[in-house]
């Protein structure tokens, strides 16, 4: 999550603040990019893991908070490590509206 999951375990508040500054720069016309996932260094990256994070389709993309609780919590599930929480993110491009990259 943008903001280190808000530095909360509660569940309901994990991605509010992401979610509140994202739809910022949406209100202000930018166009907004989900980068690829990520995992904490210190994941145990299995072909399954690897597959599932690279699985386009799973993610919730539709809605910029569904996505964030796909990262904070159905990865978590999926893949628990008693080593660390927060273990998956994304980064988001956000590109300034009247921006042309053809040039």
């Amino acid at each position: 999550d943008l903001i280190g999951g808000q530095f909360s375990k509660d569940s309901t508040q994990q991605c509010k603040l992401s979610v509140e500054i994202l739809n910022t720069l949406l209100d202000a016309d930018y166009t907004l990019y989900a980068m690829p996932m990520v995992a904490h260094p210190k994941a145990y990256i299995n072909d399954d893991m690897n597959k599932a994070m690279n699985d386009w389709k799973r993610r919730p993309l539709h809605s910029i908070e569904a996505d964030c609780m796909y990262l904070r919590q159905e990865m978590e599930k999926l893949f628990p490590n008693d080593e660390y929480h927060m273990g998956y993110w994304t980064d988001i491009l956000a590109v300034a509206p009247g921006v042309d990259f053809s040039k």
